[in-house]
């Protein structure tokens, strides 16, 4: 084959995946996509642990994946990129410290906490709320709030040794 014709046939080639790579990124590009995209909703979970910032009525964790609980609120925001209705929150305490025994679970949006909530406690420590929902756009900052807040760290700063832990989750139903 001549040159000219390799250097077509590599084009075409080239083209193809593109177009290709295009198409899959399409497909990919939205969080969770594996059947919650046919649903046009987006699951939140994750876990807030005690850190070593405290000193603050409340803690904040980041509303998406693992984190420290934080003092500073800015640390933990997650910025929206969607229209939709957030609810449907769900809370685990797991603690050992003997001086945190129950807590609340808050969903806040641009710093104003909403109706979104629940509460925990060692003797209940799972809660739910499915019944609040807020509309949340694009450009929006979400965040959960943890009150009262979670003890210090442990000063050994090792992972195993941490005592309280909340985890979560939440769903974005869009409109």
């Amino acid at each position: 084959m001549s040159a000219p014709g390799q250097s077509l046939i590599r084009a075409v080639v080239a083209a193809s995946l593109l177009a290709s790579a295009a198409a899959h990124a399409q497909v990919v590009d939205r969080l969770f996509y594996q059947g919650f995209e046919t649903r046009n909703a987006q699951v939140f979970s994750g876990v807030i642990q005690q850190s070593p910032y405290f000193g603050n009525l409340d803690s904040y964790g980041l509303p998406n994946g693992r984190s420290d609980a934080m003092a500073t609120v800015s640390n933990t925001n997650l910025v929206l990129d969607r229209v939709c209705n957030a609810g449907t929150l769900y809370g685990q305490l797991s603690s050992s410290d003997a001086t945190y025994t129950g807590t609340t679970l808050l969903f806040n949006v641009n710093g104003v906490d909403t109706q979104i909530g629940c509460n925990m406690s060692n003797a209940l420590p799972t809660c739910a709320d499915a019944v609040h929902k807020v509309s949340i756009g694009p450009g929006d900052v979400v965040r959960l709030k943890v009150t009262p807040h979670m003890p210090s760290r442990p000063i050994s700063n090792v992972d195993s040794d941490i005592k309280v832990v909340v985890r979560f989750g939440w769903i974005c139903q869009e409109l």
